[in-house]
């Protein structure tokens, strides 16, 4: 046991949070705080989920790059998560924390050029026009379908990023 609960323990708890389930229920399963649930998530998540690394052979075509918020315990605050994504091999690249500015964004596509991708698609976010080469940026909310769906995906499953009211179309 690691400081009180067994490792084991604390994986069940990450596989129920990749599940769906909220850290406030998890915490109540197991009789600790939600802060304690967060620390082991991101213990594991950290030592267990890494970033996927290029190869030599890797090269990305269309890189689809989208910011993507989400509620901080209060209203006001927002976290911002800028994600990219490879459109041809549909999966998460790599993603930045922080706010909303030209600073979070620089240090994911800084990483982001060892990728090689010949194009990025983006929404009209002004700080994309503004760090991404313009020859290589096409901008819309129609490039962008795949990480938009990814996004979704997210909301959906992880009970963390679900909104306290959605809208539904029929």
């Amino acid at each position: 046991a690691v400081r009180g609960f067994p490792k084991k323990d604390k994986l069940k708890a990450l596989v129920l949070y990749t599940s769906g389930l909220s850290m406030n229920r998890i915490s109540e399963i197991f009789g600790v705080s939600a802060t304690a649930v967060l620390k082991w998530i991101r213990t594991l998540g950290a030592k267990l989920c890494n970033k996927i690394k290029p190869s030599e052979d890797d090269k990305v075509i269309v890189m689809e790059v989208d910011e993507f918020w989400h509620f901080i315990k209060k209203s006001m605050q927002k976290l911002w998560i800028f994600k990219a994504y490879d459109r041809h091999q549909k999966r998460l690249i790599d993603w930045e924390f922080g706010n909303r500015s030209q600073a979070t964004f620089l240090r994911l596509f800084n990483r982001l050029k060892k990728w090689n991708a010949v194009f990025y698609c983006g929404d009209h976010w002004a700080g994309f026009y503004k760090i991404i080469p313009r020859n290589k940026l096409f901008q819309g909310k129609d490039k962008t379908f795949s990480i938009e769906q990814n996004n979704g995906r997210q909301r959906h499953e992880f009970a963390r990023f679900r909104h306290k009211t959605i809208a539904n179309s029929r």
